[in-house]
């Protein structure tokens, strides 16, 4: 069975969920680099939860290191920011184009998320948190890869 097989590449069985978002059509490189960044994405999504728990259990009970604590979640965000980068610069040109487009797309929906919404505040609808964008920017960038992806397959 060569690589492709084991990795989903032609559909066979299901792929393992580090490989969410791995393309039959990506080449062997790019497959391992979004997989690497899917499973330090999920790393900082445990360090994220954990650390909500953690400050809203003992909010005042870790004195000054309650700042260290709050800060974990970031750099666990960094190094998948980095293993992105890196999954980006070495992607093929398909694999860049689907990136991009769907990038922009979910940059514009969170925008027009917080500014569209922040008209609604200002009428009287309850503020929206930052990660309420976050996630209206995450969504939208992964419907348009997941199309993306369909559309080229």
């Amino acid at each position: 069975m060569n690589e492709d097989n084991r990795s989903g590449g032609s559909g066979e069985g299901r792929r393992p969920w580090w490989a969410i978002g791995c393309s039959p059509t990506m080449a062997r490189g790019d497959r391992r680099n979004l997989r690497r960044f899917n499973a330090l994405l999920f790393l900082w999504l445990v360090t994220f939860a954990g650390t909500l728990a953690v400050l809203r259990l003992q909010p005042d009970g870790l004195g000054a290191w309650r700042f260290v604590v709050a800060a974990t979640p970031a750099l666990f965000l960094l190094v998948a920011l980095l293993a992105y980068i890196k999954f980006i610069r070495e992607a093929d040109e398909l694999t860049r184009k689907i990136q991009l487009e769907s990038l922009a797309f979910g940059f514009g929906a969170g925008f027009w998320v917080m500014f569209g919404y922040s008209m609604l505040v200002k009428a009287g609808a309850p503020p929206l948190d930052t990660t309420d964008a976050s996630m209206a920017m995450v969504f939208a960038y992964m419907v348009s890869v997941a199309m993306a992806q369909k559309r080229y397959a």
